[in-house]
């Protein structure tokens, strides 16, 4: 109930019908008060609740925590990305290390391969020298 309104329904109510008129006078003054309260209360509820928004978002500071959540999200993302170089790093290092291994084994087969076949070459040609001295000897009996 409001004071103000009270107090003056009651005054006006003693006024007109005597002391009894001032009870009633008192309710009904209080009645039409909080009614008034109610109205005025609902023409500043928007505006009141627009501030009272603003002024959580000021106390929150929207930016700065939309720059943590960034933030958080990026360096996680940037942990991700490491993870995936080292990862990736470490296959590459891995295959060229294979590629490596791979490539002098078939260097020392290649190195083997050609020394038997200059080692062959040797012997065929000494075969051939071989053959050409019998030719020859076999071509000087028979003449």
């Amino acid at each position: 109930m409001s004071v103000g309104g009270t107090a003056a329904g009651a005054a006006i109510g003693f006024m007109v019908f005597g002391p009894f008129g001032g009870a009633v006078g008192a309710a009904i003054g209080g009645a039409a008060g909080a009614n008034q309260r109610a109205n005025k209360f609902k023409e500043n509820y928007p505006v009141q609740v627009m501030v009272a928004i603003d002024e959580q978002l000021t106390t929150m500071n929207v930016n700065q925590q939309v720059e943590r959540y960034i933030s958080e999200t990026f360096s996680q993302l940037e942990e991700l990305q490491n993870q995936l170089v080292t990862e990736v790093n470490s296959m590459l290092n891995h295959m060229q290390n294979k590629l490596a291994e791979y490539c002098g084994k078939q260097e020392a087969i290649n190195h083997r391969n050609q020394q038997e076949i200059s080692q062959m070459r040797a012997e065929i040609e000494k075969i051939i020298s071989e053959m050409k001295y019998f030719s020859q000897q076999l071509s000087q009996v028979s003449a």
